[in-house]
């Protein structure tokens, strides 16, 4: 049985992606190890559908040199430890650790970008210092992975590779992830169940956070609510270093009964807030290029839980709405404007009733199932590659 050593720079509780890769692989007569960072109250090993995640403990803040340097040594020593025939490093934050444990054990390497890390939208020290170690190891990985067409194209131009990275979308798969640990929660899917009968649900789920050159879009999405009447309820799924700021001012501008923050949702329980919602958001603003040519996971859960979605007219996603006719693009992340939109969205039942059944043939196209072959395929290929 071959081993597959994975390495990413958090908890892995809630990492869609990455579990979804391993429980592929698994399940494929592959023995995957999965190194992850200790987080708040979890395990030290975990064991999730025939996969070992080892978290390990770290010291200093992962942006300090102190950090890097930390994270650096104990999971490059960790992974030289799990002599595997194969190690992936999910982003570029550790695909150097991966590469050394590779050499060391002469096993492959699969380099599987999540998003584009040279980004020049970071501190200019932070973009060359990525931009620099990138060049110099996508060319040593075996696999190079991305998650879109759009981030595939960008790679192979940039660093002038022999071939585009493979594409493995965000999809979830057909039946929900039902891994992980339950959290506690501010309200449950019956008490939305409720909600629904007088409200409708707008659901915004993913972590909640300050982005890159002024943030996700989610202060103007609570502030949206006010150009919505009573019957309109937002529902933020997620936690992060940005609730508490969302939460006071909400109870500031009058809105916290309308207005729910739930904190963490598992794996487990997530489809089933998902699938009450009326209307799901994205609202990423253009600063960055990740936020351009993003591909997020809510996309998809969206999509998979029979949720219209309300998205900004980036190229990925304007692609799959327009294509499926399955929700309403926005030009603006502005209070005003996403709160009209999505007024539009319920304007005409009729068409609304349309979004919800055209995401039953998205889904058909857009799922694990079909996207995990190509994994497999390349996992396949890499075994026997000379």
């Amino acid at each position: 049985m071959k081993r597959v050593c994975m390495m990413l720079t958090n908890p892995c509780t809630n990492d869609a992606r990455v579990i979804k890769e391993a429980l592929t692989l698994a399940g494929n007569g592959y023995d995957v190890r999965i190194l992850a960072t200790m987080g708040n109250n979890t395990p030290k090993i975990e064991h999730i559908g025939g996969i070992a995640i080892k978290r390990i403990k770290r010291k200093f803040k992962s942006n300090t040199l102190l950090g890097k340097m930390e994270f650096t040594l104990k999971f490059t020593f960790a992974a030289v430890r799990e002599k595997a025939e194969i190690y992936h490093a999910h982003d570029l934050s550790t695909l150097l650790e991966c590469y050394i444990a590779s050499r060391i054990n002469r096993s492959r390497l699969v380099y599987d970008s999540h998003e584009l890390f040279a980004d020049p939208t970071k501190s200019r020290v932070a973009a060359f210092l990525y931009s620099v170690l990138e060049k110099h190891l996508i060319k040593k990985a075996d696999v190079v992975i991305t998650v879109d067409n759009y981030c595939s194209n960008i790679l192979a131009t940039t660093y002038k590779l022999d071939s585009r990275p493979l594409v493995l979308m965000n999809c979830p798969p057909l039946e929900p992830l039902r891994v992980g640990t339950d959290y506690a929660v501010n309200i449950t899917p019956e008490d939305i169940y409720r909600l629904k009968k007088n409200r409708r649900i707008i659901l915004h789920q993913g972590v909640i956070q300050k982005g890159r050159g002024g943030g996700i879009g989610l202060v103007e999405l609570v502030e949206s609510m006010k150009y919505l009447d009573d019957k309109y309820y937002l529902l933020m799924v997620g936690d992060g270093p940005l609730r508490e700021d969302l939460e006071k001012m909400s109870v500031k501008m009058g809105l916290a009964q309308r207005i729910c923050f739930t904190g963490m949702i598992s794996l487990t329980r997530l489809s089933d807030y998902t699938r009450l919602a009326d209307i799901g958001v994205i609202v990423f603003k253009k600063t960055c290029l990740n936020y351009y040519y993003a591909s997020p996971n809510k996309l998809f859960e969206y999509i998979h839980a029979n949720v219209p979605v309300l998205a900004p007219d980036y190229p990925l996603l304007k692609e799959i709405v327009e294509k499926y006719g399955i929700g309403v693009l926005i030009d603006k992340i502005e209070p005003e404007e996403i709160a009209a939109k999505i007024k539009l969205v319920f304007s005409d039942m009729n068409n609304y009733q349309r979004m919800k059944e055209n995401t039953e043939v998205a889904k058909r196209e857009l799922n694990w199932e079909n996207e995990e072959r190509k994994l497999i395929g390349a996992y396949g290929a890499l075994i026997v590659k000379p």
